[in-house]
């Protein structure tokens, strides 16, 4: 019988055998996988779920004036300045308890926009507002927490 002869005998006769069935410990196997990605995924989700929680409070502007000063970030994720002086920032912030407020205004919608045009600020900007919600000062640039950290002390003391 020739090579392609035999070939073909193979491949009809695994046909005929029909799909190859898979043992237990196989579909345990894929189970497991299938339960690891599932897992990985609901852990991702909940994460982002999470953060959007914890920071949703962080985008309420509402508060500027309700008796606390506030500090209002103009925010842009795609840039790196507004990145560290936000960590520097919340790094400050941390010294004042329920004393200070820390908002974040984000420039890519409409109204973080319209917000930000209102005081003439943009990236890389801190608002100080005080407890009545007049605008107080207005920081730019990069600073360290620790000239935060002395500013927001400054804010707090009226």
């Amino acid at each position: 019988m020739s090579s392609k002869r035999k070939h073909t005998a193979v491949k009809n006769k695994k046909q005929a055998m029909g799909p190859k069935k898979r043992t237990l410990k196989q579909h345990l196997r894929r189970l497991r996988g299938w339960g690891i990605t599932l897992v990985v995924i609901a852990g991702i989700g909940g994460v982002a779920w999470f953060y959007q929680a914890q920071h949703a409070d962080m985008r309420d502007i509402s508060v500027v004036g309700n008796g606390t000063p506030t500090v209002v970030q103009l925010f842009d994720q795609n840039c790196v300045t507004c990145r560290q002086l936000d960590k520097n920032a919340k790094a400050a912030m941390r010294s004042f308890g329920d004393e200070l407020q820390f908002r974040i205004v984000n420039l890519n919608v409409p109204s973080g926009q319209a917000f930000a045009q209102r005081y003439n600020g943009g990236q890389t900007t801190l608002l100080y507002f005080d407890g009545n919600g007049r605008h107080v000062t207005t920081v730019t640039g990069v600073q360290s927490s620790a000239d935060l950290r002395e500013s927001f002390e400054l804010l707090v003391s009226g």
